[in-house]
């Protein structure tokens, strides 16, 4: 819908209403405000153009007043404006469908309309209260009682009996509902203005049971009337007493508005050439052309208004000069809509520039036509006073009427004349009108005054009326009263005031944000939309005469401001993005934004209107249909399916791309229709596919199949198709849509599948698991055998049952928590326990898997046989160890005998010292020496039994034993048994390990049986190469897969490359005397551990073993 069509709809269903005195069909006006919304109008440009449409109806019909228009047009501008809502509610979500979305909805609309509900229980006298309405007032909920008396201490004490009285009234008479305004007091001790509404509520027998009702707060409404009523009194008070003819015309020369002054020069009455060509005062035809051409040529090309002299012809027909200083009048976008001009009677000034170019006339005959002219313009003046819309009263100082014109009672001027001027006027006014005629009679100056009086047929009118002075030798001798029925410019107030409410309301009221700017770009007003906005931190905060840049800092958008300015044209931008300078956090959104200018009658731009929507939504929606429309595409290229529509009105068939695509055919040359559809199906399926068509129009209104089609290039596809038939209102099919896929490699696969099925089921019984197939909530849903093991119990008396209800308890829990691991991570999960199948225990190792939807697979292996291998293993890796400790001792003999020759040495010294000391005579000095030699004799004997008893707990047989070891601990005592070694080589040894060093799960002689035989190859290979300093290095460090790494180094002379594979074999040995099995034996007891021993030359030409032990081992039974 363009603008224009927009105008011309709004214009049609004015004038349908206006005819009809009421809305046709409010919901056409809804509609037409929906058509707006999807067309992308601004809220603004809705409103314009409403009110365009009113000025057309207004200039075609000048017969309608201003009260006709509002009587519909309040109703029809709120339907559109509800139906323009709409469009905006649907786009950013579903209405609420919740009690509780409902009742903040109310709550958040009550508080914006300052509305509250109130509900009075005749019977019990309960009084409900909307919080709502308790807020308006300051109080909580809780502060005020519902209770009649509580309420009722809230009432302006000048409203209470009123308010009793009103309430009693209405129950009394049975009027079903009622109306009246009260004050009511708020918390803070101010009385606020209420229009209270309400509704009785009566049982079946007629008897009032309650009154429901609402509140509404019209306190600011109170406010803004006395303003606009007195804006509009002075503004009419200017122009009605300037002494000059005041009057608007359009472009096609229809004159709208003429002051009383203009009306008296004219000798017309008020308001009675309203609608009327101006034209019309133009004495001749070539006047008027004359004057049409000039006004013709200035819409034209809009030069600067200058001063015409043209002449008028007044009522009563005779015609004098006039100077009319004019103006454009242009709209709300600078487009002339009309004229204002000032016109000046210069009949007068022109007569007398005439009698000055003639004063060579002799005295006799310039006085005669002086006095000629002064009788004529006499005559004229009690012609125009006799003729002048308003009422005309001259009184004396007793306030006698000594003159009248006419009266509005239709009463001749002449019978008033002697009566006093009080008898015209209300009883209410009588004291300000006295007290008007004093001051004029005490100062000489004029006044004025609006007033009640009576009117034609006795009705009381509105009057304005000034009054001046009458001087009679240099003394007000009398008064002169001009009174203007201004009844209907009352009304007329009335209505521009609820216009101007309404306006209001929809300013405060629509959900875009509206600010108002000045020239300067200073802030002016915003309205309620902007403030929340501001408190959310979506735009600038609002303080009048702010700056808005410097509270909203944005060159680029600074730049467009002025530019607007200085080309006085509108700006607007669609979805433009926008990063919250306020709130660097927050993320980007998306506006419609638009500046437009306020000019002055002059054209020059006097302010800023800015105009913000959020369409983040809506934005965010057309990128998510952008993307689901490529995936869309993309699905149906991945899936081969193609869509397409059949109007079976009008024959017409439309595919998608990716029907062309799966019947290879082309869509520039190729016209789908349904015949040629037919046409490519295989012969043995076109009644089926026929078939299936006329069912689905003429019954089930759907359809299913599969079918074949035989390509241009004679290939043959396999299809499924998939209808659904649209009926209208009357059952009759119109429309069928449908989807097509090329299902040719899918049936392919099926075929596939069901040949291969069955050797795929041979292939599962043959392979030596069994499989179970398990839901996640433990049910066991199949089975499949194994070839050589047996289930635990036959099939029938465990399928469809829980685990828990099949296997031993605590079988059954190692099972369930490895299904919930592997359902919660995704993780093949392995466990190992142990059943009895009659009497004989048996190993199982199960593997748990994520299978289909809420399935889980468990593959079960019976790995007895394996088990008891690795028993037998790790029996022979036993007696291999004690074969090794046994070898090791041989080698140890020499080293374990010096090492026990030097206590012996020592006790043998220490007691041949004891003997001397004792064979002396005199062995007392010498009782403290002999003390110190027995302690020491002492520690030489423990440390020589320590040595031993370390010696055969190396050599002892025993069985593994697997528990939690400090690896610090086990290298401490490793460097223990050779420390003899290590100081008898001269070898500096260096140990590095954390802080915190987590324990491992082993058996404590086999790996210090491991660390042995790595200190003593690296201690035995610096000392055979005769190294100056000998340095040994035992390191430890934590990984990330969580094991620990140690590491055993020296700076020996390494390992030739050649032997460097080799090392860990049987038998192999670098040593002269060495028997090839400690890294052998070693590399098994490392990896039977779960871990792996490594070797590698260092840098500095020595050799370093570092081998890794898990810290956590798998979970078994």
């Amino acid at each position: 819908m363009t603008v224009q069509e927009c105008c011309d709809a709004f214009y049609e269903l004015l004038r349908q209403s206006v005819v009809a005195a009421q809305p046709q069909d409010s919901s056409s006006f809804t509609k037409l405000g929906r058509q707006a919304a999807h067309a992308e109008l601004s809220l603004l440009e809705v409103v314009r153009l409403f009110e365009k449409a009113q000025a057309r109806l207004g200039s075609e019909q000048p017969e309608l007043t201003l009260k006709q228009f509002a009587k519909v047009t309040a109703t029809a501008m709120s339907e559109t404006l509800a139906g323009y809502d709409s469009v905006e509610r649907e786009a950013t979500g579903d209405p609420p469908d919740s009690l509780h979305e409902i009742a903040r909805q109310y709550t958040a609309t009550a508080i914006s309309h300052q509305i509250g509900v109130w509900d009075w229980d005749l019977q019990t006298n309960d009084l409900f209260i909307d919080p709502c309405l308790k807020e308006m007032l300051g109080y909580q909920d809780h502060e005020i009682a519902n209770r009649l008396e509580a309420w009722s201490e809230l009432l302006h004490p000048d409203d209470l009996e009123r308010t009793r009285q009103q309430s009693q009234s209405s129950l009394e008479n049975g009027e079903r509902s009622f109306e009246f305004e009260q004050r009511l007091i708020h918390k803070n001790g101010q009385a606020f203005w209420f229009v209270c509404r309400g509704r009785m509520i009566c049982d079946a027998e007629g008897v009032p049971t309650r009154l429901l009702g609402t509140n509404t707060n019209v306190t600011a409404a109170k406010l803004v009337a006395n303003e606009i009523r007195n804006g509009v009194d002075r503004y009419h008070a200017l122009i009605e007493t300037v002494p000059y003819g005041i009057q608007e015309f359009n472009v096609d020369g229809v004159l709208l508005y003429c002051n009383s002054a203009c009306d008296r020069m004219l000798g017309f009455r008020p308001g009675e050439r309203i609608g009327r060509s101006i034209l019309d005062l133009l004495p001749t035809r070539q006047e008027a052309d004359d004057f049409c051409r000039y006004f013709q040529k200035c819409l034209a090309e809009q030069p600067p208004a200058k001063p015409l002299i043209t002449r008028h012809r007044a009522a009563d027909g005779h015609i004098f000069y006039v100077q009319m200083d004019w103006n454009y009048k242009r709209d709300v976008s600078g487009q002339v809509v009309g004229y204002i001009s000032v016109i000046t009677d210069i009949t007068e000034r022109r007569r007398y520039e005439k009698s000055l170019r003639a004063a060579q006339g002799d005295l006799e005959r310039r006085v005669a036509e002086r006095t000629a002219a002064l009788e004529a313009s006499e005559s004229r003046w009690r012609s125009m006073v006799q003729a002048a819309p308003d009422y005309l009263v001259t009184v004396d100082r007793s306030s006698r009427i000594t003159y009248v014109n006419r009266t509005p009672m239709g009463v001749p001027g002449k019978l008033l004349h002697g009566r006093s001027v009080f008898d015209l006027a209300d009883a209410a006014y009588r004291d300000e009108l006295q007290t008007l005629l004093d001051e004029v009679f005490t100062t000489g100056k004029f006044a004025s005054v609006e007033a009640l009086a009576r009117g034609p047929r006795g009705k009381r009118h509105w009057y304005s009326i000034r009054y001046g002075p009458i001087y009679r030798d240099g003394e007000v001798d009398g008064v002169s009263l001009f009174a203007t029925d201004i009844d209907e410019r009352k009304q007329a107030e009335a209505s521009l005031n609820e216009a101007h409410q309404l306006l209001e309301a929809i300013f405060d009221n629509t959900q875009f944000l509206i600010a108002y700017l000045d020239v300067q770009l200073n802030y002016l007003m915003v309205n309620r939309a902007w403030s929340v906005a501001a408190e959310e931190g979506i735009c600038p905060r609002f303080v009048e005469g702010d700056h808005f840049f410097d509270v909203y800092p944005n060159d680029e958008l600074r730049t467009v401001f002025q530019s607007v300015i200085e080309s006085t044209e509108p700006h607007s931008e669609w979805a433009k993005p926008f990063a919250n300078v306020l709130d660097s956090k927050k993320p980007v959104t998306y506006w419609n934004w638009a500046l437009t200018p306020v000019k002055d009658r002059d054209g020059n731009v006097i302010g800023l209107v800015v105009t913000l929507l959020d369409v983040t939504h809506r934005v965010l929606a057309d990128e998510t249909i952008r993307k689901s429309k490529e995936r869309l595409q993309s699905a149906q290229e991945m899936a081969h399916l193609g869509n397409w529509d059949w109007n079976l009105e009008s024959d017409l068939v439309e595919w998608s791309e990716e029907m062309f695509r799966i019947f290879e055919v082309d869509p520039n040359t190729f016209k789908a229709s349904f015949s040629a559809f037919l046409n490519a199906i295989h012969p043995d399926d076109r009644d089926i596919v026929r078939d299936a068509f006329n069912g689905a129009i003429e019954k089930t209104g759907c359809y299913s199949i599969d079918y074949r089609v035989i390509l241009p290039s004679g290939t043959k596809k396999s299809l499924h198709g998939q209808a659904q038939v649209t009926f209208d209102d009357s059952g009759k099919a119109v429309l069928i849509s449908g989807t097509t896929q090329d299902v040719t490699a899918r049936v392919q696969v099926e075929e596939e599948l069901r040949q291969s099925e069955s050797t795929l089921r041979a292939l599962l019984e043959a392979i030596p698991d069994m499989i179970f197939r398990i839901h996640r909530d433990g049910t066991l849903l199949d089975f499949i055998p194994a070839a050589e093991s047996a289930p635990y119990l036959p099939r029938e008396e465990f399928l469809g049952k829980k685990i828990e209800d099949v296997l031993p308890p605590d079988v059954a829990q190692l099972c369930v928590d490895s299904q919930r691991r592997a359902a919660e991570t995704g993780k093949v999960q392995v466990i190992e326990y142990r059943l009895d199948l009659d009497g004989v225990p048996h190993d199982y190792e199960t593997r748990v898997l994520v299978g289909a939807k809420d399935e889980l697979l468990s593959i079960v292996r019976d790995v007895s046989a394996e088990r008891q291998a690795e028993e037998r293993n790790r029996r022979h890796r036993d007696e291999l160890a004690h074969v090794t400790r046994l070898s090791t001792m041989g080698e140890m003999a020499t080293g374990i005998a010096h090492e026990l020759n030097q206590p012996i040495s020592g006790i043998a010294s220490y007691a041949a010292a004891c003997l001397m000391m004792l064979e002396s005579a005199s062995a007392t000095p010498h009782s403290e020496k002999l003390s110190e030699v027995l302690s020491k004799i002492e520690a030489q004997a423990q440390r020589a039994g320590e040595i031993v008893r370390r010696l055969r707990k190396l050599v002892v047989r025993r069985d593994s034993m697997y528990h939690a070891v400090d690896l610090g601990d086990a290298i401490r005592e490793v460097l223990a048994l050779v420390d003899a070694d290590v100081a008898q080589s001269g070898v500096e040894v260096q140990i590095s390990t954390p802080d915190e060093v987590p324990g491992v799960l082993a058996d404590r002689i086999q790996i210090e049986q491991v660390l042995l035989n790595l200190v003593r190859n690296a201690i035995e290979a610096m000392e055979s190469s005769h190294i100056e300093q000998p340095l040994l290095v035992i390191s430890v460090s934590t990984k990330a897969d969580e094991t620990i790494d140690v590491e055993v180094s020296d700076n020996g002379p390494g390992i030739a490359s050649t032997d460097v594979g080799r090392v860990f074999e049987q038998f192999y040995s670098t040593k002269d005397k060495g028997m090839g099995m400690g890294l052998s034996i070693s590399r098994t007891i490392i990896e039977a551990h779960g871990g792996r021993l490594y070797v590698a030359n260092t840098s500095a030409n020595g050799t370093m073993f570092r081998f890794n032990l898990p810290v956590i081992e798998r979970t078994s039974l």
